[in-house]
C-alpha cells in the first residue's frame, strides 16, 4: 500500500478525482488509526479514535492492473493523506524536517469519512465526494500517546 497525496485546494482535488474516475473509491473500516508523534523528541505513537465511539473509516482508491512482465492480475490501494500544517492535533504529528521552517513542515493527515457519509464517498459523483476531503476537526478525536512500540 502506498499513499497518495492530494492538496487541500479544491481545484488540485478536482484535478486528482478526474484521474480517481478510472480508480474506484474505496472507504477502509477503522477503528482507530496510530501517527508518530516526535515532540519529545522520539518517537511517541499516538492512537486516534472518534470522540463519541462511532464507526469511521478511511478514504483511499484502489485499482486493478495487469502486470506486463507476468501477465497476473494486480489489486493496487492506496489511502489518501492531505497537508495537516496548521492543525492544531494532526499538525504536531510526523517527524519534523529540519531543512524545513515550521511553517512548511508538510505534515500528513489520513482522510477520515464518517460512517453516514460512506454513500457519498462510494456512490456520489466526483465534484460531491472531493468535498469529504479535508483533515478532520480537532473535536472529531480522541488522541492520546500509547505506551510501549
Amino acid at each position: 500500500m502506498c499513499t497518495r497525496y492530494i492538496s487541500p485546494e479544491q481545484g488540485d482535488v478536482e484535478r486528482h478525482w478526474q484521474l480517481g474516475a478510472r480508480q474506484p473509491m474505496r472507504w477502509a473500516p477503522a477503528a482507530a488509526f496510530f501517527e508518530p508523534c516526535w515532540e519529545t523528541g522520539q518517537h511517541v505513537p499516538w492512537r486516534f479514535s472518534t470522540a463519541d465511539a462511532s464507526p469511521w473509516g478511511l478514504a483511499g482508491l484502489w485499482n486493478r492492473w495487469t502486470d506486463p512482465a507476468t501477465g497476473e492480475q494486480v489489486e493496487s490501494y492506496t489511502m489518501l493523506t492531505i497537508n495537516a500544517d496548521g492543525h492544531p492535533l494532526m499538525g504536531r504529528m510526523h517527524r519534523p524536517d529540519p531543512q524545513r521552517p515550521p511553517e512548511q513542515q508538510d505534515k500528513r493527515s489520513v482522510v477520515p469519512i464518517a460512517l453516514q457519509d460512506v454513500d457519498t464517498w462510494l456512490f456520489a459523483p466526483p465534484a460531491r465526494a472531493a468535498q469529504l476531503v479535508r483533515v478532520a476537526p480537532a473535536d472529531w478525536f480522541v488522541a492520546e500517546p500509547q505506551d510501549g512500540r
